[in-house]
């Protein structure tokens, strides 16, 4: 007698071989039958791209009505860098859902693949460039008014240096 068992995924009554083995499962077998379970991966990139395209076009619509309103020559309506950060990573579901976004990319990515290994590298540098030199730091909401003072004052001074002139800075 031929055994089979009903994949609840693709809703059809497969033969048990087309069953990944799994001694925790009481049948011996998994849930899903080998098809569907090598899709997942490919429709979570799927799904991850139809969510980023729609969210890129949503944010492009936005942008071009925004950049309508600036006058040309200011720079008035023009966001603050992490004014913008803060922004897009808001109308994305905040920081979590950037990291799910990201850690589900480089899970579906081959293992040893390039691209998992630049996901890996660009996470490893982002790791350094925040703890070099105590560039991690409280958000703003969390500061007092003394190190909210401190913060812009070395931050002013770090905009002075940039702004002497090379020259200047070899004779001083």
């Amino acid at each position: 007698m031929v055994e089979m068992k009903h994949c609840p995924k693709c809703n059809l009554d497969l033969l048990v071989e087309d069953f990944d083995v799994d001694q925790s499962k009481p049948d011996g077998r998994k849930t899903h039958c080998k098809t569907c379970r090598s899709l997942e991966p490919k429709q979570l990139i799927s799904d991850t791209n139809a969510a980023l395209r729609e969210f890129f076009l949503r944010m492009d619509a936005g942008v071009l009505a925004n950049l309508s309103a600036v006058e040309s020559g200011t720079t008035n309506n023009i966001p603050h860098k992490i004014q913008f950060l803060e922004e897009v990573l808001a109308r994305i579901g905040g920081v979590g859902t950037l990291a799910t976004l990201y850690v589900a990319n480089m899970q579906a990515a081959a293992p040893g693949s390039a691209i998992k290994q630049r996901m890996l590298d660009k996470l490893v540098s982002a790791i350094f460039l925040c703890s070099d030199d105590g560039k991690v730091s409280k958000p703003r909401e969390l500061m007092s008014d003394e190190e909210l003072n401190a913060a812009a004052f070395q931050h002013a001074i770090r905009i002075a240096q940039d702004t002497i002139p090379v020259d200047a800075k070899e004779t001083a």
